[in-house]
């Protein structure tokens, strides 16, 4: 039988005559080896739901197409969890598919390479700095999709309908009150929100296409601001 007796291992031996004897003993106790598995299958458990909530921060370095590796500090291409920013300097396309978390233009942001539609989702907040430019890309006729969970401030240029053949629709879908704001009124083209939450205009915004509420309501009751 081993057990740990004063920090140490002893093992006790039991013989013919009902005597015990005890020596020491590198043995691993069975009573130690169940606490260390359990221990370690505990902080694996730990690591991994702190691992399903990390958000990486990921900034452009290059110019080029969102699903590109090279574009990225990371060497990776941004997933729905991880914080995204375009890098002043820097002019990244959206070439497929996009998501991320909260998303920060400070350089140039392009929805659209060439006239196949494409889609952005912004899982948080969507913030252009002074300087930062987020626009449907105007050489190529489509018509794309910008899905927002969280608020819009706009500092920079953000224009969703730089001509009549290249238009970006807008969908708000936030889990919480949101705000549009900023410094600088963005251009949309066909705004919807979906969610049973209040929308907050933080400025004045502009609305090329439709206005469509399907859920909670716009709040323009704490501002002067308008839609037009």
């Amino acid at each position: 039988l081993c057990c740990v007796k004063g920090g140490l291992n002893v093992c006790f031996i039991h013989n013919k005559v009902n005597v015990f004897h005890f020596i020491l003993c590198n043995c691993v106790c069975p009573l130690q080896l169940k606490r260390f598995r359990v221990r370690n299958i505990f902080l694996g458990v730990l690591v991994l739901l702190s691992l399903n909530g990390y958000s990486a921060t990921i900034t452009s370095k290059a110019n080029g197409n969102w699903n590109s590796t090279a574009t990225w500090s990371t060497g990776t291409v941004p997933t729905s969890s991880d914080n995204v920013t375009i890098s002043s300097g820097n002019t990244v396309k959206i070439n497929a598919a996009a998501t991320c978390k909260n998303l920060t233009v400070t350089g140039i942001l392009y929805i659209g390479n060439n006239t196949t539609a494409r889609t952005l989702t912004v899982n948080g907040t969507l913030t252009i700095n002074s300087g930062g430019i987020f626009v449907a890309n105007p050489s190529f006729a489509a018509t794309h999709t910008l899905t927002c969970a969280g608020s819009i401030t706009n500092n920079g240029t953000m224009n969703m309908e730089p001509n009549s053949t290249c238009v970006c629709n807008t969908t708000l879908n936030p889990t919480a009150n949101i705000t549009l704001g900023g410094t600088v009124p963005v251009i949309f083209y066909n705004l919807t929100s979906t969610a049973s939450r209040n929308v907050t205009l933080g400025n004045n915004e502009t609305i090329g296409g439709t206005l469509t509420i399907s859920s909670g309501r716009v709040d323009v009751s704490t501002s002067n601001y308008s839609l037009s």
